[in-house]
């Protein structure tokens, strides 16, 4: 199994290699986290890492990773500056790619602020004013619950890539034909 830190190595690692490259705040970071987190329990039935995700004032928050970035503050983290991820399997690669594919286009406040209206870290604060800090975890329960339900109304992550993928084939006149496709996605 992956661990935070190795995933959030290869999601700076991949914002780095864009056609654009990108920097990842820790906040971005963090985001991304929990949602690849919470899309693994949702598509795979099992967590991608085995730390706990905090309801930290700004939302969801990996404390080990956190430690790992918090001298950077809202700086971005360059990828010449982490070493890259040595303990993923491919499926786990793989989903994070999909992951990143679905949400790399939010900012950290766009990240922020989605994560505040979802029930996982809504439960996880009980109450707490959005202003005050907590340190209540968000389960693992919750967030499988949530983004099972998003996979059952929405376009997942995994789709997203998919779609992306035939549409690039298309475009180089291989693979399914596109209609067929999307039509399988109910689009």
């Amino acid at each position: 199994m992956a661990t935070a830190i190795d995933v959030a190595k290869r999601l700076i690692h991949l914002a780095a290699n864009e056609d654009e490259p990108d920097f990842l705040t820790p906040m971005q970071l963090q985001k991304l986290l929990y949602y690849a987190q919470g899309w693994s329990l949702a598509l795979c039935g099992k967590p991608l890492f085995n730390e706990p995700i905090l309801a930290w004032k700004h939302g969801p928050v990996v404390r080990e990773v956190f430690n790992s970035f918090k001298h950077l503050k809202d700086l971005p983290i360059r990828a010449a500056d982490v070493p890259a991820p040595i303990d993923l399997d491919r499926d786990e690669e793989q989903h994070i790619e999909y992951v990143w594919s679905f949400y790399s286009g939010y900012s950290a406040s766009a990240l922020r602020k989605m994560t505040h209206e979802e029930r996982p870290w809504i439960d996880a604060r009980g109450g707490i004013p959005e202003a005050a800090p907590g340190d209540e975890e968000i389960t693992q329960e919750s967030m499988q619950a949530f983004f099972v339900e998003q996979k059952d109304s929405e376009i997942s992550p995994a789709h997203a890539a998919e779609i992306r993928d035939a549409i690039k084939e298309h475009a180089e006149g291989k693979g399914y034909p596109l209609e067929h496709m999307l039509a399988d996605f109910g689009l």
